[in-house]
């Protein structure tokens, strides 16, 4: 049985046919998008004539194009336009006198400028330059009443050698845990004094030597001349300040005792406020009880710790008549001395003495003296 080969029919797919786009929804051509391209340049040059823009050729780009199309940039950027109007020329303003109608050009919200009107910004001018002037005097500039630092150090030097154990100031007031706030450390109370008291320390130089003069011939001036008041304060060196019993404490126990200075050297313990100096309004018209005393330092401590535990306790005063205390350590003769307001109230003055003898425990038999002396006129 033969069998015939026949050309076998070809295998179709059915594939969906693009369907062709409707007249309305066709694709536009080149031309319609140029003439579209061109419509749409014409109007936005119209409504960005208001808006200027920069050239392209002034952006900043990091390619190479931007420097080779600058002609192309230029020419495709729109070109600012000048504005409608134009303010006007400085030159063609005129003053017009007081209450005159006339006026001169300012812009379209400007002010209208008038000789009154000028006098009133000069006026106004004037008074800012003054009242910048006042506030300069007012507050100055600067920092005049800081201490420079030498001045700093010279005195924490001074501080260290007043300390027993050389440090530059006295320990810290005691500190407790606060009651309620648990883990918070705060200082502890304190007992006031019924005043506050400053401690002063200064050291007198040496005299310098003079040579006798001769028979018949007047001492020179500056040998029994004073020292100037000026320079007397600037010596004065505020040690601290004492307003409760544990700070008075604190600080006789941390400066040396008296006798433990340099010759020359003094202590001065005064109300606040009152300076250690006859210039002094408190001091000027009072004077001071002179306790003197030779070549006993054991005696000297004890007379100005206890006199000084006197002031602060209050157990001299009589009124507000003491002033303050000074301890003076010298070559020959130490002196303690109690300055006083008054020199007139005599009785006073006597009761204040009395007390202080009795206080101090002291005799002749201690080879003491003690007078009165009022400040110098």
């Amino acid at each position: 049985m033969s069998t015939s080969v026949t050309d076998a029919a070809p295998t179709t797919l059915d594939v969906p046919k693009a369907e062709r786009t409707t007249s309305g929804s066709r694709m536009p051509s080149l031309n319609q998008l140029a003439a579209r391209i061109n419509l749409n340049a014409n109007a936005a040059s119209s409504s960005s004539a208001s808006r200027p823009r920069l050239a392209a050729a002034f952006l900043r780009t990091g390619s190479q194009t931007s420097l080779t199309s600058t002609a192309a940039s230029n020419a495709d950027s729109t070109v600012v336009n000048p504005p409608s109007t134009r303010s006007t020329s400085p030159t063609l303003l005129s003053a017009s006198p007081p209450h005159s109608t006339s006026t001169t050009p300012s812009g379209d919200k400007g002010e209208l400028l008038t000789t009154e009107k000028l006098e009133q910004l000069n006026q106004v001018t004037e008074d800012l330059e003054k009242d910048k002037g006042e506030k300069k005097k007012k507050y100055p500039v600067g920092y005049k009443n800081i201490p420079s630092l030498d001045a700093i150090t010279a005195r924490l030097a001074k501080a260290r050698s007043l300390s027993i154990d050389g440090s530059a100031k006295p320990p810290e007031a005691e500190t407790i845990e606060d009651p309620k706030t648990p883990g918070l450390m705060i200082k502890a109370p304190e007992h006031p004094l019924e005043h506050t008291w400053t401690i002063f320390h200064d050291c007198k130089s040496k005299v310098p030597f003079t040579p006798a003069p001769a028979p018949g011939e007047n001492p020179p001036a500056s040998a029994h001349s004073a020292p100037d008041t000026d320079e007397y304060e600037a010596g004065l060196t505020v040690v601290g300040e004492c307003d409760t019993v544990e700070s008075f404490c604190r600080y006789f126990n941390w400066l040396k005792l008296p006798s433990k200075l340099e010759r020359n050297s003094n202590y001065h313990l005064f109300k606040s406020g009152i300076k250690p100096m006859w210039e002094d309004e408190a001091n000027a018209n009072g004077g001071k009880w002179v306790l003197t005393m030779k070549n006993n330092p054991q005696l000297l401590d004890r007379c100005w710790s206890w006199l000084a535990m006197a002031l602060v306790g209050e157990d001299l005063d009589e009124g507000d008549e003491i002033c303050g205390a000074v301890v003076s350590l010298r070559s020959k003769v130490d002196r303690i001395q109690l300055w006083t307001r008054n020199k007139d109230d005599v009785e006073k003055i006597n009761s204040i003495g009395k007390k202080m003898v009795k206080l101090l425990d002291i005799s002749e038999a201690d080879g003491i003296g003690l007078e009165f002396q009022p400040v110098p006129p």
